[in-house]
């Protein structure tokens, strides 16, 4: 699975939503940050 995009997460207490892009990688998920980042996805499948 690939995602990009901003993906952060809201967490209670702070004003501002977290970065969950490691988090993300941690489970598997390659997180595309630029548009080369899918192209060399595509080209290993």
């Amino acid at each position: 699975m690939a995602l990009s995009g901003t993906l952060n997460q809201d967490v209670e207490g702070l004003n501002a939503p977290i970065d969950v892009k490691d988090q993300l990688r941690e489970i598997g998920v390659v997180v595309c940050t630029d548009v080369t980042d899918i192209l060399n996805l595509l080209q290993v499948h």
